[in-house]
C-alpha cells in the first residue's frame, strides 16, 4: 500500500506500507512501513488475545514494534541509527449492550537501545463516573535514568502538552490530517493471486452475500 502526504509546500511524501496475516491460530499479524524521503521504517508484529469481561472485552496485544530513525548526521556524511522499542497497551471494548466504543489501557515501555533513552506511557481509561476518556501521560527518562521531561494530553485527538524540567514547554498537535491523499489500492484483477485483498475477496464476498458456508469453505482453503 502507498500513502501520500502533501506540504504546504506542495511537496509530497510517499510511505510504503506492507501488512500480512502470518499466523491464523493464533492470529499473528507482521507490518512494515517505511518513508525513505525521510530515513524512517516501522516494523513489527502483534497477536490478539481477547477476553469477555461481563460488559466489555479486554484485548491483550502482543509482539513487538520498533521504530529506526537513520537521519544524515550533520558534521558527518554518514548515518546515525536511533532504534526505538516499544510494547503494546490493552484496548477495550465499552458498552456492548449500548453504544460500544474503544480506549487503550496500560503502560507501555518505549527505550532507545542506542542513547539510553526511555519513555513508560500510560493509557488511562477512562473513570466510572466523570473523567475524560483517551487521556495519556508520559515521563522521559535520560541516559543516566533521570527524569527530564513529561508529556500529556488526548492521544484520540492528538494533541500533547510537553514539558522539560528546563522549564521550556511546548504543544504537539497531531490531529491535522487535510494533507493526506486518498488511499490507492491496485484493482483486484491486477493483483497477484498470494496478496491479502486477492486472496480473501471471496470470503468477503461470500460474507457480504450471507453464504456463510461457501466463506467458511473458502477461508479452510487459505
Amino acid at each position: 500500500m502507498w500513502l501520500f502526504f502533501t506540504e504546504n509546500s506542495g511537496e509530497v511524501t510517499v510511505f510504503r506500507f506492507q501488512a500480512e496475516q502470518v499466523s491464523h491460530n493464533p492470529p499473528i499479524s507482521a507490518f512494515h512501513l517505511e518513508c525513505p524521503q525521510q530515513n524512517i521504517s516501522l516494523q513489527g508484529n502483534v497477536s490478539v488475545q481477547a477476553k469477555f469481561m461481563g460488559m466489555y472485552v479486554g484485548t491483550t496485544l502482543g509482539g513487538e514494534l520498533v521504530l529506526e530513525l537513520s537521519p544524515k548526521h550533520p558534521s558527518e556524511d554518514r548515518v546515525c541509527l536511533e532504534k526505538y522499542e516499544m510494547s503494546y497497551p490493552t484496548l477495550y471494548l465499552r458498552s456492548l449492550l449500548s453504544e460500544p466504543w474503544m480506549e487503550f489501557g496500560g503502560k507501555i515501555t518505549i527505550n532507545c537501545p542506542e542513547t539510553k533513552v526511555s519513555t513508560g506511557l500510560t493509557f488511562q481509561t477512562k473513570p466510572f463516573y466523570g473523567g475524560k476518556p483517551h487521556q495519556v501521560t508520559a515521563e522521559i527518562k535520560g541516559a543516566n535514568g533521570n527524569t527530564t521531561g513529561r508529556l500529556s494530553g488526548d492521544w484520540l485527538v492528538g494533541v500533547f502538552e510537553l514539558s522539560w524540567l528546563n522549564g521550556q514547554a511546548e504543544s504537539i498537535d497531531l490531529s491535522a490530517s487535510d494533507g493526506w491523499l486518498e488511499k490507492k489500492v491496485r484493482p483486484i484483477a491486477r493483483q497477484r493471486n498470494d496478496e491479502s485483498l486477492k486472496l480473501w475477496y471471496p470470503v468477503r464476498r461470500a460474507l457480504a452475500a450471507g453464504d456463510f458456508q461457501a466463506a467458511a469453505d473458502h477461508k479452510k482453503m487459505v
